[in-house]
């Protein structure tokens, strides 16, 4: 009767331990069914396998410790959990694909972001460009503007914003190499550029600093021709000289004060001492009209 109660027994081992694979087995299939992310991203791949490797060992050294107990059963053991290891593997891999398509439309968002913000980046240097030489809080401001943009715009648009995006994954853009870049132009590539253009931009303001003097003082050697000549034309005579002598020296004292005046000036008087009042403007020397 003894042995009778003992095979009864390890029958039941065989039996237990034989359905405690396929039974561990539907348990794995359930977690993966049913796992939520604790955040609003869906894991990467990354995230997935970590998740199936802390799943798949867990569920070895629990299948290990009940199947442990049931030592009547023990030949049996080493054949049924090299077939519940196979069941596993056979598993690894599914976690993602249950997320695959999230993850993807995910990495097409911050691929499509991260385009945007290096568009916004080209806009600004293409701004800078015509503005240089400039200060150098314009330089700074510029691209501390560009990045607050970008910040916002991805905190916006992207699950998390920003420290999602920077989290999530590697094969993500990565917003921490987009502001390297930025930095790098802000503090080493444009300051450069802003001093090598200074030296041109000098002689350019120089240039239109003598062009506006020039001006000026042609407008008032002609305003005082002007004001000569009308003096030189008046009824005035001198008792000693009849009228076409005196016509005469009139003549001749408004031609070599003519030729005095064009003498200090860099234009002729071809219009017997008119002159247009619009090339007597000057010139602005801060204006940034070089082009």
């Amino acid at each position: 009767m003894g042995f009778v109660i003992i095979d009864f027994k390890k029958r039941r081992d065989r039996e237990t331990l034989s359905g405690l694979v396929p039974e561990t087995v539907r348990n794995v299939d359930n977690f993966i069914k049913s796992y939520t992310p604790e955040e609003d991203l869906p894991p990467s791949e990354s995230e997935c396998a970590a998740i199936e490797k802390e799943l798949m060992s867990t569920t070895l050294h629990e299948f290990d410790e009940v199947a442990g107990k049931l030592w009547r059963a023990k030949k049996d053991l080493p054949g049924r959990r090299s077939r519940l290891v196979i069941q596993l593997k056979r598993r690894e891999g599914k976690l993602f694909s249950r997320f695959s398509d999230d993850v993807a439309e995910l990495e097409d968002l911050a691929a499509t972001m991260m385009e945007e913000c290096m568009n916004r980046l080209e806009d600004t240097e293409e701004e800078l460009k015509v503005s240089l030489p400039t200060s150098t809080t314009s330089i700074d401001s510029a691209f501390d503007e560009l990045v607050k943009d970008c910040a916002e715009y991805i905190e916006e648009n992207f699950p998390e914003g920003v420290e999602g995006m920077k989290a999530y994954d590697d094969n993500l853009p990565n917003f921490d190499a987009l502001v390297e870049i930025i930095e790098t132009k802000k503090n080493e590539e444009y300051p450069a550029a802003n001093a090598d253009a200074i030296p041109e931009k000098l002689e350019k303001v120089k240039e239109r600093s003598k062009i506006m003097v020039q001006k000026s003082m042609n407008k008032a050697i002609k305003a005082q021709l002007l004001k000569i000549e009308k003096d030189m034309s008046e009824d005035d005579s001198l008792p000693y000289l009849d009228e076409e002598a005196m016509g005469d020296l009139k003549n001749e004292l408004i031609e070599a004060a003519r030729e005095y005046a064009e003498s200090r000036i860099d234009e002729d008087f071809s219009n017997d001492g008119e002159y247009n009042s619009d090339d007597s403007e000057g010139e602005d020397v801060n204006s940034e009209d070089d082009e």
